[in-house]
């Protein structure tokens, strides 16, 4: 397990960058940096569960993944159908 710790740690990076940034006014920024951190700590829950993540970028897509594995996949649709609303 100790060789996937890394995508934990450099996610946690990443929020803490995010977070200077934004008290730095520097928005766009800190939602970039916020992100990265969705995505590495996400790739690193799915990893914990099934030793595996998906190939992409795709918040949507590590969401899904998530939702499968975690059997919440309502509890997930729910919350993207949700956000589709501010898109």
């Amino acid at each position: 397990m100790a060789e996937i710790e890394f995508l934990k740690k450099r996610a946690e990076q990443f929020l803490r960058n995010a977070k200077d940034l934004f008290e730095k006014e520097m928005c766009a920024l800190a939602a970039f940096n916020l992100e990265q951190a969705a995505q590495l700590y996400l790739k690193y829950a799915l990893f914990r569960k099934i030793r595996r993540f998906p190939k992409t970028h795709s918040l949507r897509e590590f969401l899904t993944g998530l939702g499968k594995v975690y059997k919440i996949e309502k509890k997930i649709e729910n919350m993207l159908n949700f956000s589709r609303r501010f898109n």
